[in-house]
């Protein structure tokens, strides 16, 4: 399972008073807007093949996926089930909120090779990239303060 997690503890300790209750707050219209983040994150990351730049698919790769009807897929893209994980809630995700953190978790068995890699594939990290994208800390960031603003 990959687990990423974003710490929003400087926002809510503004709010001690109410941190028993700030994850419930938050929760619906903050994840929805995550979501809607990452998804044109990965549109991003997909467009520029990575933040950095992920290494170029092997000829070998290349044959293979034509072998199997998938050649026009792109990098990392098959079935679409990596993505989805990311980007809905389905079987293959979870989403957590804390009073002080908005945790996310990809259930999709390979989604940890793609990002470290291993020792016949190179790493191609979605969610390192995304973090890396200067837009989505930013608009996490903003998104978080404009819910609690608008909740308390």
């Amino acid at each position: 399972m990959l687990r990423i997690q974003s710490n929003i503890e400087h926002i809510s300790r503004d709010f001690k008073e109410t941190r028993r209750d700030l994850s419930e707050l938050l929760r619906p219209s903050l994840v929805s807007t995550v979501k809607a983040i990452v998804q044109r994150g990965f549109d991003d990351v997909f467009r520029m093949q990575g933040i950095p730049k992920w290494v170029k698919i092997s000829p070998w790769t290349l044959r293979e996926k034509q072998r199997r009807g998938y050649a026009n897929a792109g990098i990392l893209v098959r079935t679409g089930r990596l993505m989805k994980s990311y980007t809905t809630e389905s079987a293959d995700s979870e989403w957590q909120t804390t009073p002080t953190r908005l945790i996310f978790s990809s259930k999709v068995p390979y989604a940890g090779y793609h990002e470290q890699g291993t020792s016949r594939m190179p790493a191609r990290s979605v969610i390192r990239s995304i973090l890396l994208h200067k837009d989505v800390k930013r608009s996490v960031l903003k998104a978080v303060a404009e819910e609690v603003g608008r909740k308390l």
